[in-house]
């Protein structure tokens, strides 16, 4: 009879301790894979990848009998690793006088995110609204135009990142009123509409001007930009947006510029990728450009105002990039 117990006993308390492992073995292994699979786009930083992981782990871990001493998880650029050590009361441990049983497991996960598809939107912004909010004007005021033409707004408002200079001006130009206060030349005063090249409109309501004036006061004209922390994978994208140089007068003045920046594993310098200008046509058109991305990184994706600073910057609306193509 003793021998038949402890036998009992080791095969009871080996079969659990190994369901116990293989169970912990899964939790840490599902909670690291999650960490990693969400692209950088929607979570760029490596503290909130981190508190993502161990939040995984700990839902997961909950459902279970198990009781955990500690644990922890280090996120890198592609990697992840977490540990844990564990510990668990034994049912019949008298038998061999041992009570209870510890044990520490680590998994470590990594890799690129999965690529887009091909065709895939990576950035679509057509400053339509603001934080899903249509936005009523608040600037620009006048008896020709009384229920306001234009405002300046935050980045945060049209769904950026972030960005430098006192903010974007955004222009409506969703009624012919509207379209003659932004773009003058070509204006016909009598039929108060615009004629020629500029009887051309976006497809869009709103529109953004980035050499803003400054909610609407003199002397405060600045060159402004934003940006947006985007996930790219190597291969081919096709940068579009709809642009206006809205007035050439004083040259030099409508510049439209595009850059990138890589962020991670290690901070590169920004290169300018795109550059918009208008010179004696001016007029809305559809502009289409082809880049190539040749490592897997996070970047800082800007577009800036260039040229003087004077609040009669290029305008520009519908801003997309697609993924077009992988590497052959």
């Amino acid at each position: 009879m003793p021998i038949f117990l402890f036998t009992f006993g080791l095969l009871f308390e080996g079969g659990r301790a190994l369901a116990y492992y293989s169970q912990s073995k899964r939790v840490i292994a599902q909670a690291c894979e999650r960490s990693t699979k969400p692209t950088r786009t929607n979570v760029p930083l490596d503290e909130v990848r981190r508190k993502n992981v161990l939040d995984t782990f700990d839902a997961l871990i909950s459902s279970t009998k198990q009781q955990v001493v500690s644990r922890d998880a280090t996120i890198d650029w592609l990697t992840t690793d977490i540990k844990a050590e564990f510990t668990y009361r034994t049912m019949l441990g008298s038998l061999f006088n041992v009570e209870k049983i510890d044990y520490k497991l680590a998994y470590r996960c990594g890799g690129i995110p999965p690529y887009p598809y091909d065709g895939e939107v990576i950035v679509n912004n057509t400053f339509d609204r603001l934080n899903g909010v249509e936005r009523v004007l608040k600037y620009g005021k006048s008896a020709r135009t009384p229920k306001g033409c234009w405002g300046v707004y935050t980045y945060a408002e049209i769904g950026w990142d972030g960005g430098t200079g006192p903010g974007i001006e955004l222009q409506d130009w969703s009624n012919a009123e509207c379209r003659a206060r932004h773009n003058w030349q070509g204006y016909d005063v009598e039929s108060g509409k615009l004629t020629g090249q500029n009887a051309r409109i976006p497809p869009t309501k709103y529109v953004v001007e980035l050499d803003s004036d400054w909610e609407g006061r003199g002397g405060r004209d600045a060159n402004s930009s934003i940006f947006k922390y985007v996930e790219l994978h190597p291969g081919t994208y096709e940068v579009s947006v709809w642009y206006n140089g809205r007035n050439d007068a004083y040259g030099g003045t409508n510049d439209v510029d595009i850059s990138l920046q890589v962020l991670r594993p290690k901070l590169g310098s920004e290169k300018k990728i795109i550059a918009m200008a208008q010179k004696d046509k001016v007029y809305w058109e559809r502009r289409s450009y082809s880049i190539t991305v040749d490592i897997y990184s996070l970047y800082k994706l800007t577009i800036a105002a260039g040229g003087k600073s004077d609040s009669l910057g290029g305008i520009i609306t519908a801003f997309e990039v697609t993924y077009v193509d992988s590497p052959k």
